[in-house]
């Protein structure tokens, strides 16, 4: 076979629709060229080149090595080459896609396709897990709105990983990527694992839309904006997306009493559910226990609760604690907000002060996500040992637990409204969830400045 960069290219023949021969290679009317045919010349000029259903490439532009052709059939079998313009409509390519649609199979490696994606019509491909139509697939990575790049591509994302999405309202979403475009067809499954859990099967053209800007929103997920691949979280509501992570980690949005890393393991009927919590996860608070392990225990009366606390946790693993209290911070650091605004659950590690300026949005989303932390996590503290049979409260483990949170804020609070801290830590009850626990006599909550020097190292 003729190597393929080795042609001139020549003038198309005077007799338009006519194939002509010019050394090694055949021309086409249009100046394309291939060097290889399973037709002879008189074969290939039976072809109504000029209106037939193989015109489509006279239009185009190409330089190729092969060019197979079924005469009866009027298509493309097997084209090898460098394909330069034009609209492809052939069974299988081989080379380089430089520009123009496609339509057909694409036998070649994913950084071989050089437009945009959009530009692929239908059809499927031979290259799909290192990359997909010149996008390749990244690494576990998380973005945020302050992230250098706050988006990522659907085709970006490896088979079998699991995209993580936490938005304004403070509220995780999860799916899997199932399948995408391959070999078989240019379906994509995505499954989700949080909210109504549902299948979305969507198409290659739904996908693809009516334009680029269309292909881009339905393809991209971006912080700082509505979450828009279509079908998936059908009937979730998701707020602005604050914070993104790619993982091949599932998310737990469920925990097993006995087993609270197999989630599917859960017994469903189970009301009354206890999880043994490190407290080492909560970085970068620190806890000392000595050589053993801080741990806590958590009880849930409802599998709601069991629910949203595996939401919960995930997020913890994944770093989110650390990331909005950081956040948190920084604002009332650089005076960006001045104490906690809206969000009641968080008054008594703000030393009381709600403060007069309006939290941003990405600063307001981690509020929100503290709050939920609070609501979830602080209130479902108990007594590691039952008595008298029942687990009880234990507002001396909540109180160290939002003391080490409230020493990373309150030094940053404003130095006029030290006469709103309280003195007292809140029952319970007082946060917002009444049960039918016994409640020992109130803890003091201890308010204590701490050093930069100190918070520099919590952060390091």
């Amino acid at each position: 076979m003729n190597e393929l960069f080795g042609f001139n290219k020549k003038k198309a023949a005077s007799k338009e629709g006519f194939v002509r021969h010019d050394g090694n290679s055949f021309v086409l009317p249009n100046g394309s060229i291939f060097a290889k045919s399973d037709l002879t010349l008189d074969q290939l000029n039976q072809i109504d080149w000029a209106n037939g259903d193989l015109s489509w490439l006279t239009k185009s532009s190409f330089n190729a090595d092969k060019l197979f052709v079924n005469a009866s059939r009027q298509v493309v079998t097997n084209f090898s080459g460098v394909w330069n313009g034009g609209d492809f409509k052939g069974e299988k390519f081989l080379g380089v896609f430089n520009q123009g649609t496609f339509q057909g199979n694409l036998k070649t490696s994913f950084d071989r396709w050089k437009p945009s994606p959009y530009k692929f019509v239908d059809g499927t491909v031979s290259d799909y897990q290192d990359g997909l139509l010149g996008i390749k697939k990244i690494n576990a990575t998380v973005f945020d709105v302050n992230s250098a790049s706050k988006s990522v591509s659907l085709l970006s994302i490896p088979l079998g990983y699991h995209v993580n999405i936490s938005d304004t309202n403070g509220m995780m979403h999860s799916f899997t990527v199932v399948k995408t475009l391959d070999s078989t067809d240019s379906v994509f499954v995505l499954q989700s694992t949080t909210g109504s859990r549902n299948k979305a099967v969507i198409s290659w053209s739904e996908l693809r839309g009516s334009s680029q800007g269309r292909f881009e929103l339905n393809t991209t997920i971006t912080a700082g904006k509505k979450f828009t691949i279509p079908k998936v979280f059908n009937g979730d509501p998701v707020g602005v997306i604050s914070y993104i992570e790619v993982s091949p980690k599932k998310t737990n949005t469920s925990i097993n009493p006995t087993n609270p890393n197999n989630p599917n393991s859960q017994n469903k009927n189970n009301q009354n559910s206890v999880y043994k919590f490190n407290l080492a996860d909560l970085a970068p608070l620190r806890f000392n226990s000595g050589s053993r392990k801080p741990l806590i225990t958590l009880k849930f009366d409802t599998q709601n609760e069991v629910d949203e606390f595996g939401k919960m946790n995930s997020e913890i693993k994944s770093g989110y604690f650390k990331y909005h209290l950081k956040t948190i911070v920084n604002a009332l650091q650089f005076d960006v907000i001045d104490g906690y605004g809206k969000n009641v659950y968080l008054q008594d590690i703000f030393g009381r002060v709600q403060g007069s300026k309006k939290a941003p949005a990405d600063v307001q989303n981690s509020l929100n996500w503290l709050e939920r932390f609070m609501r979830i996590f602080i209130i479902n503290i108990v007594a590691a040992k039952k008595h008298n049979g029942q687990y009880i409260d234990s507002p001396a483990i909540q109180a160290k637990v939002m003391k080490q949170i409230a020493q990373a804020i309150v030094y940053y609070l404003p130095a006029q409204n030290p006469s709103k801290a309280p003195a007292t830590k809140p029952t319970v009850k007082s946060m917002g969830k009444s049960k039918s626990k016994p409640v020992s006599k109130k803890t003091k909550f201890i308010k204590e400045s701490i050093s930069q020097e100190i918070f520099k190292k919590m952060f390091s």
